[in-house]
């Protein structure tokens, strides 16, 4: 486990040991950075990893959180989300009628275009603060430039 600024300063990106490093960060229990293609996002890599819901997630730009996210360039914090995608909720371990507090950042790229979002969630009994969100973003803006 690597702190989170020395695994996006690495020579060679290891995208697992910067997810982990995000959830460290921000004592959250999951994280998935999300990529787009500029019509829709696709999951990097996620922590805890889970490649089966990670290969099936896909949020087209402007719909759904992360969607929204990525087509605003504005974060979005939740302290209650219950997603009705099954891959979604398989990505972040919740049963049916589960729920999860959500902090969504977009990453910015070199030209400061949005080129992926950083979603994060844990127990919904700890919402994210304002706080958290300011210390997540120029995280998150590292790695877009990375990406």
């Amino acid at each position: 486990m690597r702190p989170l600024l020395e695994a996006l300063s690495a020579p060679r990106a290891d995208w697992a040991a910067v997810a982990e490093g995000f959830a460290e960060r921000s004592s959250s229990r999951g994280v998935a950075l999300m990529v787009s293609d500029g019509e829709k996002l696709t999951v990097q890599v996620a922590f805890p990893a889970n490649p089966h819901a990670a290969a099936l997630l896909t949020v087209p730009l402007g719909q759904g959180v992360i969607g929204k996210v990525a087509r605003n360039g504005h974060a979005i914090r939740l302290a209650v989300d219950r997603p009705t995608s099954a891959v979604h909720k398989e990505l972040l371990g919740i049963a049916d009628g589960g729920s999860v507090a959500r902090l969504c950042v977009p990453a910015h790229g070199i030209d400061g275009n949005v080129v992926g979002v950083v979603s994060l969630w844990r127990d919904s009994s700890h919402a994210y603060t304002p706080e958290e969100q300011s210390d997540i973003q120029p995280c998150a803006d590292l790695w877009g430039v990375r990406v």
